[in-house]
């Protein structure tokens, strides 16, 4: 029951679009994310001494990850992505509780 109410507050809370989710075409479909840039400059300061460790930091939920097409399920490392038009190499996955951070590296970048 706690993880149904779990899995509840993460798609009418946290991703919903009305509060802090956005909509974003991952690899030709609209999915759900939250996007946490101020977080990935965090990251790199304090986990990585300043090593950049990609430019785009977004939490998506694993149903909503699971309607992308052409990606592991789950998200690995390593694994490409079209993220809003960019050609993105996925370079951290992190689950916490059904939301999985992921931070992508942009080809161009």
């Amino acid at each position: 029951m706690f993880k149904d109410h779990i899995a509840n507050d993460i798609s009418k809370a946290f991703m919903n679009t009305d509060e802090l989710g956005e909509l974003v075409t991952l690899n030709g479909v609209s999915v759900k994310i939250v996007q946490d840039n101020d977080r990935l400059s965090f990251k790199i300061k304090k986990d990585y001494d300043g090593l950049v460790i990609g430019d785009i930091l977004f939490y998506i939920s694993g149903p909503e990850y699971q309607k992308i097409p052409y990606v592991s399920v789950p998200a690995r490392a390593g694994d490409a992505l079209n993220y809003a038009g960019k050609a993105c190499t996925i370079t951290s996955v992190l689950d916490n509780a059904g939301i999985w951070e992921i931070i992508l590296q942009s080809a161009g970048a």
